[in-house]
C-alpha cells in the first residue's frame, strides 16, 4: 500500500499537508456539478424520497425492528440497488456525487431505511467490480445484483475488525477446484437480508505463508447461516447481524484474484473502501447534520424565555452558526473529494476520502449533541411521547442514538486518526526515498496567493495566510518526529499521532471552506464568506489548543503521568480510591 500512496503523492492535496506543502493551486479550482448532472441526481433524488414517504413509517420502525417488505422490492425494482452498475445490467451509471447525493437524501427521510440502502451501494458485491478483470466473476456479480440481490461485505470477527490476517479460512479442497470457509463474522451491515457476500479469510499457501483474501458467497450455500440480528444501541431495523460459516463450499472462480499478498494492498480496494464510507456514513452524517439544524432553527423561532425569542440569545446565534459552518465545511471536503473522480483516478483521492470519514460522523455526532442541549427536555424526549403531548414529533432522541454508531463504524474515530499518521509517516519517510529535507521554511508565501483570491473577504485572505503558515509549521513537526525517533518507538506515541492528524484535519477543512469560498458566483460569495469566517476562527482555536497539547506530550519524554496512571489503575492498583462507592 505505501507504494500506491507515495506513487499518488503529487495529485493529492492531503498528501502535500503532510510534507509542509500547501498547493492552493491544486485546490483553488473547486469542482461544483454541472447542472445536467444534477438535473440527473434531482430525479433520483425526488423518486427515493417518494418511495419512503409512501412506503415507509419510521415510527412502525422503530417499534418492530424491521424494514417494509415492500420498500426493499421497490428499491430493488427500480434500480435504486443498482446506481452505479453499468446499464448492461439494468443499472444506472451514476456519478459519485449524484450517488452520494440519493444516498444522503434516503437517509434525511429514513435512516435505517436509507442506511440499508446506503451500505449496499457502498459496500456490497457491486462496489469493487471496478477492481474486478473482465470475465466470469464480475459477470456473476453484475447478474445477481441485477436480479435483485442483496449485498454486504463480511469481515469483522469476535476478535475485531483491525486485524490484518482474519481467523476465518479458505481452504483449498483436494480437487483443486474448491475452497471450504469456515469461521464467524459480527456486526455485518445487510449481513441478514444479503443474497451475496464478499467474504474476507485467511488461506494459507503450499510454501506455508498466510494471504488476506476475498471471496464472493452466495448465502444459499449450504453452511451459511445468519447466527442473530444484533440488537443495537440504535439503528432499529438496519439489518446488521452475526452470521457462520460452517464448512461453506465456494467454487475457486469467486475468489477475489490479485497480485498482491493481502486485498488490502490491492490497488484500488483501499479507495473503493474509503469510496464506500463517503457513501454510507458521510452521506448518513451530512444528512443528521442537515436535519438538526433544520430542527433548531424551528424550534428557536418558536420558542420563547421571557418573552424572548430563543434566537434572540447570543449563545444560540453562536450554536446556530457553528451548526451551519460546520455544515457547510463538511459539503465542501466531499465535494472536493468526489465531484469529477471516477474510479480511473479514484486513487488519487484516496487520502481525502480516507480523512473524511472521521470529519463528517464527528461533526454530525457533536451537533446532535448540541442540537439535545438547545432543545433541553423537549430533545431528550421519545418522538411519541412529544406528540402524545401536543409537540413536534421529531425523532432527535433516535437520531442521537443512531449517530453514535457512525464513529464506531468503518473504525474508531481515535484510532483513525492514529492510523492516519502511521500510514502517512510509513508511505513518504520510513518505506520511500523521500527527502525529509524538502519540508522548507516557507512562511508567508501565501501573500502572494492572496493577490489571486478575489472573492475572499478581508478576513479570510488573513485565513489563508494562517494556513499556509500552519501547513510550513506542520511539516517542520513532522520532520522534527523522522528525524528524533525511530518508527517503532514513534508509532508507540499515539497521542502524538491523534493530534497531529487532527491538525491536519482542521488543515483541510479551512483549505477547501477557503477554495469553495473564493471560487463561488457573485451571488453567493457573501454568504458562503460568512460561513468560511465562522469556521475558520473555531478552527483555527482548535490547531492552536492541539500545538499545545503537542507541545506537552513530546515535553513529558517517556514519563507520561496518564500511561503511568492508566497502568497502575488496569492493574488494581487504585480500586479502593477510584471504584469503590463514597
Amino acid at each position: 500500500m505505501n507504494y500506491l500512496w507515495s506513487k499518488n503523492i503529487e495529485k493529492s492535496f492531503l498528501a502535500n499537508i503532510y510534507l509542509g506543502i500547501f498547493k492552493w493551486d491544486m485546490v483553488k479550482a473547486f469542482p461544483e456539478q454541472s447542472a445536467s448532472e444534477k438535473e440527473i441526481g434531482d430525479k433520483f433524488c425526488e423518486r427515493i424520497d417518494q418511495i419512503l414517504n409512501e412506503n415507509v413509517k419510521k415510527e412502525d420502525i422503530e417499534d418492530t425492528g424491521m424494514l417494509p417488505a415492500r420498500y426493499l422490492k421497490l428499491i430493488t425494482e427500480e434500480g435504486f440497488t443498482r446506481l452505479q452498475l453499468p446499464k448492461e445490467y439494468d443499472g444506472h451509471e451514476l456519478s459519485h456525487y449524484n450517488t452520494f447525493r440519493i444516498l444522503q437524501t434516503a437517509i434525511r427521510n429514513c435512516f435505517p431505511a436509507g442506511f440499508t440502502l446506503a451500505t449496499h451501494n457502498a459496500f456490497g458485491a457491486g462496489s469493487i467490480l471496478s477492481a474486478l478483470p473482465e470475465g466470469y466473476l464480475k459477470d456473476y456479480i453484475s447478474e445477481e445484483l441485477r436480479n435483485g440481490g442483496f449485498s454486504g461485505w463480511a469481515d469483522t470477527e469476535p476478535t475485531g475488525a483491525a486485524n490484518r490476517l482474519v481467523s476465518t479460512t479458505a481452504t483449498l479442497c483436494e480437487d483443486g477446484e474448491h475452497y471450504i470457509i469456515n469461521g464467524r463474522k459480527v456486526y455485518i451491515a445487510n449481513g441478514s437480508i444479503a443474497d451475496i457476500l464478499i467474504v474476507s479469510t485467511t488461506v494459507t499457501k503450499e510454501d506455508g505463508t498466510d494471504e488476506g483474501c476475498l471471496f464472493i458467497v452466495d448465502t444459499k450455500n449450504q453452511g451459511f447461516s445468519v447466527d442473530k440480528v444484533h440488537d443495537l444501541m440504535g439503528l432499529r431495523g438496519f439489518p446488521i447481524a452475526a452470521l457462520n460459516f460452517n464448512n461453506v463450499k465456494v467454487h475457486k472462480n469467486k475468489m477475489v484474484s490479485m497480485k498482491e499478498g493481502h486485498w488490502r494492498d490491492t490497488f484500488l480496494l483501499e479507495p473503493i473502501s474509503a469510496l464506500g464510507r463517503m457513501f454510507s456514513l458521510t452521506s448518513a452524517s451530512l444528512a443528521v447534520s442537515k436535519k438538526c439544524l433544520t430542527w433548531m432553527k424551528d424550534f428557536c423561532n418558536r420558542k420563547k424565555i421571557n418573552g424572548i425569542s430563543l434566537g434572540e440569545y447570543e449563545e444560540i446565534q453562536r450554536k446556530i452558526s457553528q451548526t451551519a459552518a460546520e455544515i457547510f465545511a463538511m459539503e465542501s471536503v466531499i465535494k472536493w473529494g468526489i465531484i469529477n473522480i471516477d474510479f480511473e483516478n479514484l486513487a488519487d483521492r484516496w487520502w481525502e476520502l480516507f480523512s473524511t470519514k472521521n470529519i463528517t460522523t464527528l461533526f454530525a455526532n457533536h451537533i446532535a449533541d448540541r442540537t439535545i442541549a438547545v432543545f433541553g427536555a423537549e430533545g431528550y424526549e421519545k418522538a411519541q411521547s412529544k406528540k402524545e403531548i401536543g409537540y413536534s414529533a421529531i425523532e432527535l432522541e433516535q437520531v442521537f442514538r443512531d449517530i453514535r454508531g457512525l464513529r464506531i463504524s468503518g473504525g474508531v474515530d481515535f484510532q483513525i486518526d492514529n492510523r492516519s499518521t502511521q500510514l502517512w509517516l510509513e508511505a513518504f519517510y520510513y518505506n520511500s526515498d523521500f527527502d525529509i529535507d524538502v519540508v522548507k521554511n516557507n512562511f508567508g508565501v501565501a501573500e502572494e496567493i492572496v493577490k489571486e483570491a478575489q472573492n475572499l473577504s478581508s478576513l479570510n485572505k488573513e485565513h489563508l495566510i494562517k494556513v499556509n503558515d500552519e501547513v510550513v509549521k506542520l511539516g517542520n513537526h513532522i520532520k522534527y518526529l523522522v528525524k528524533s525517533f525511530d518508527k517503532e518507538e514513534l508509532f508507540a506515541k499515539q497521542r502524538i499521532m491523534i493530534l497531529t492528524n487532527k491538525i491536519v484535519r482542521e488543515i483541510y477543512l479551512i483549505s477547501c471552506c477557503l477554495s469553495r469560498t473564493n471560487a463561488a458566483n457573485k451571488e453567493l460569495a457573501n454568504d458562503y464568506n460568512m460561513l468560511t469566517e465562522t469556521y475558520c476562527i473555531d478552527s483555527l482555536q482548535k490547531i492552536q489548543s492541539y500545538w499545545h497539547q503537542l507541545d506537552c506530550e513530546l515535553q513529558q519524554e517517556n514519563k507520561n503521568p496518564f500511561n503511568i496512571l492508566g497502568n497502575r489503575i488496569l492493574d488494581g492498583d487504585l480500586d479502593t480510591i477510584v471504584l469503590e462507592n463514597i
